[in-house]
Order: C-alpha cells, then sequence, then structure tokens
C-alpha cells in the first residue's frame, strides 16, 4: 500500500492537488489546532475519491514532537511519499527528518508561477536528490477549490455554510458585475458572482478561475468608486480564500484617485479602471473589454512558452 504523508497549512490545495495526481490508497494529513478547518474540508474531500485518511494532530513548532507523531501514525509495512509542501516550516524539517530516515521520496508543489508544478526527489547519503518535475494537469474547478477552502455548501447539520446568489440586479452595480461575468465567461474564465461565506461574510463581486489561479473581484461604480469599500472587502476576501493561489482585482468604471492607488499598490490589489462603462448595461464595450482581460490574463495565465 501506498501511503501519501502531507502536512497541513493555511492553503489545501498543496496538499490536494499531489493526491489527485498521485492517487495513494492511504493519506496521512499531520495538522495542527491552528489548521484543523482545512484538515476538516481536505478529508472530505479525499474520502470522497475513495481514498481513506488518516489524522495526525502536533504542535506546529516543536521539530522533536513532530517527528515523534509522525512515526507513531506510520505503519512499518507501507511504501511512504513525503509531501513537504504545507504546514508550517518546523513541520517540514520534521517530516524531511523522518522520510530521511526511512528513504521515502519527497515532493513539493510549486504553484507561484501561475502553474502547478510538481517536484520529485529522493535520498542519495542522507541529501535530497532532485529526480523531475511535472506540470500537474488536474484542474480544480471553483466549487472544488471554495470546498476545500471554506468547506461543503451545505454542513453535517444541514445549515447553509456558503452561497452564490448571482449579481444583484436592482442596483447599478450589479448590472457592472454582470457585465465583467460575461466577458471573462465568454473568453474561456469560470466565473462564480455573489458568493457569501459563512454569516454572510465575507462576500464577493466575482470570483473568476483558470486552471488552479482564481482571482477575486470587487466591482465599484458612481459614488462608491472612489471609497475604500472595495479595498476593505478585497482584503478580507482575501484572507478567507487564502493568498497563494488568488489574485485581487478593484474594477472601476472610472480612473482611481491618488489615494486608491497607494493603498491598492500596499496590498497588492490591482486596479482596472473600465471608464467607457454605460450604466445599467450588461455588457462592456469593445476597448473595456480587452482592458479587463489583459489584466486577468496576465495576474491569472500562465505566459506560453515560447
Amino acid at each position: 500500500m501506498t501511503t501519501m504523508i502531507a502536512l497541513v497549512g493555511g492553503q489545501p490545495q498543496p496538499n490536494y492537488l499531489p493526491v489527485l495526481h498521485t492517487m495513494p490508497e492511504h493519506v496521512v494529513l499531520i495538522y495542527t489546532q491552528g489548521s484543523l478547518r482545512p484538515y476538516n474540508n481536505l478529508k472530505i474531500a479525499i474520502e470522497q475519491k475513495g481514498i481513506s485518511v488518516e489524522g495526525i494532530q502536533t504542535d506546529p513548532y516543536d521539530i522533536a514532537a513532530i517527528a515523534s507523531a509522525i512515526e507513531q501514525g506510520l505503519a512499518a509495512d507501507t511504501q511512504f511519499v513525503f509531501n513537504l509542501t504545507g504546514g508550517t516550516k518546523p513541520m517540514s524539517l520534521a517530516a524531511a527528518q523522518v522520510a530521511a530516515q526511512r528513504n521515502a521520496p519527497v515532493i513539493y508543489l510549486q504553484s507561484e508561477k501561475k502553474e502547478s508544478i510538481l517536484y520529485h526527489y529522493n535520498w542519495q547519503h542522507q541529501r535530497l536528490n532532485f529526480q523531475r518535475q511535472e506540470r500537474l494537469t488536474q484542474h480544480l474547478s471553483l466549487t472544488e477549490m471554495l470546498h476545500l477552502q471554506v468547506g461543503p455548501k451545505k454542513d453535517a447539520n444541514g445549515e447553509t455554510v456558503w452561497t452564490e446568489h448571482g449579481p444583484d440586479l436592482h442596483f447599478d452595480g450589479g448590472y457592472f458585475e454582470l457585465a465583467i461575468a460575461r466577458t471573462l465567461k465568454d473568453n474561456n474564465y469560470e466565473t462564480m458572482g455573489g458568493f457569501k461565506g459563512p454569516n454572510g461574510k465575507p462576500e464577493i463581486d466575482v470570483i473568476v478561475r483558470d486552471q488552479n489561479q482564481i482571482g477575486i473581484i470587487e466591482a465599484k461604480t458612481g459614488k462608491g468608486s472612489t471609497n475604500f469599500d472595495g479595498i476593505k472587502q478585497l482584503s478580507l476576501s482575501a484572507r478567507f480564500l487564502g493568498a497563494t493561489f488568488t489574485r485581487t482585482f478593484l474594477v472601476l468604471d472610472r480612473l482611481p484617485d491618488d489615494h486608491q492607488k497607494i493603498i491598492c499598490e500596499a496590498l497588492n490589489i490591482q486596479i482596472i479602471s473600465l471608464p467607457n462603462y454605460q450604466p445599467r448595461t450588461e455588457t462592456l464595450s469593445a476597448e473595456d473589454q480587452q482592458t479587463l482581460l489583459t489584466a486577468v490574463d496576465q495576474a491569472l495565465r500562465p505566459t506560453p512558452d515560447k
């Protein structure tokens, strides 16, 4: 039996994608009290793929305690592979120590360059030796990503955890959100509008996905374009969904003011101005469509190989 050891942190994707790619028979998730929610979400998602899951809770920073907890949870007659991508740095060090003792292969998922690339290593003379890298072809839907980060739409008691209600066309801003989402969807992005998290927070106007990269969009029109509500909402939403895989966009129907520019630059929020938008219309002008797509493409889509 092949068992994957994975370290759970705030981002579930680096644990889940390698499982989908390699399909081990068993997964051992090493988690802490601080990563209990991602652990629970991962356990549900992995078990739905027919893979058994075991959880081991440990200390986030005590290397000796972490290594001991991992060792105690491992069977003697099993082939192991260690995914060192998630968790705290001490968890990675402890897991690497156990992997070296068992001469077990190690993998690491790199996702910072708009792609999911899995690196494979083995041990030679107690040192990690690079074997190969491969680009993962497994792409999660927005719903799958939200299940991992937020949880299923309904909890075990049938209570709603999160919803997608679409743009509210009772307000001018709802038409702007619809026009943005349509432009992206027409260009092969998956979109979701009107997301509300647990207890209604956070609220996200548009979520957009390409491969395993997602962006969150706050769309502001009229007087709302000049205040800081959209920036606050984006900052909250990015922390909620996890910054590693998430890009943030403030989309305005006019040019931003200098204060917005300064704050967005500090928070790594990209401003997109669509000044040709006509109120209460469901489409963007050709020029604004190109502006939107150029910005989102550059942020989310890998650069084509030359």
